[in-house]
């Protein structure tokens, strides 16, 4: 059973083969869940100023179909599974398991960014209108330091995807024999 299997090679077919059993198999789950447990509601307490200063409050209401419950332990069950087809696959094509962490880098740039560039600023109160001095807007300070960290996880991913699509690699290679040649 490769299913905890982190060395050796794993062909195109076998990925994405169990990538369309994980998704039929979650798409199932939402199902079930949805009928077992119901749509996930949440509630919100919603406060708007319009141009004239009006303030208006209001309760939104919203209902969502997700995974809930059986869904999260289905990702529970399956994350190591579905990382270690991807390493597989990737030592397929020749490269090292670590460059699944390729999409990581740009979120972790992302977020880095983030925190060094972002900063919470008060509106002028002048400019508020009365019963709304706790009106907060978040105000990056460099927007384009927010695309570059969101281009490099875009980018990432994109390789990533471009890496596990590809054929295998013929004949062996350093992390084993072809997974599509027949074992003499």
């Amino acid at each position: 059973m490769n299913a905890l299997k982190f060395s050796g090679r794993g062909g195109r077919h076998e990925y994405w083969n169990f990538i369309l059993f994980l998704f039929i198999a979650s798409c199932i789950l939402v199902v079930i869940n949805s009928v077992v447990f119901g749509p996930a509601v949440e509630t919100e307490m919603r406060i708007s100023i319009d141009s004239n200063g009006q303030r208006t409050e209001g309760i939104v209401t919203t209902q969502s179909y997700n995974g809930g419950i059986l869904g999260t332990g289905f990702f529970v069950l399956t994350l190591l599974p579905s990382v270690s087809a991807a390493v597989r696959r990737l030592h397929d094509i020749d490269r090292s398991g670590f460059y699944l962490l390729t999409p990581f880098a740009g979120f972790a740039t992302f977020a880095v960014i983030g925190m060094i560039f972002s900063q919470q600023t008060a509106i002028d109160r002048a400019f508020l209108p009365a019963g709304a001095d706790d009106v907060f807007i978040s105000m990056p300070s460099s927007i384009p330091a927010y695309l570059l960290g969101g281009a490099i996880a875009l980018g990432g991913i994109i390789v990533t995807l471009i890496w596990l699509a590809r054929a295998s690699q013929a004949n062996d290679n350093r992390f084993g024999p072809n997974p599509n040649e027949a074992s003499s």
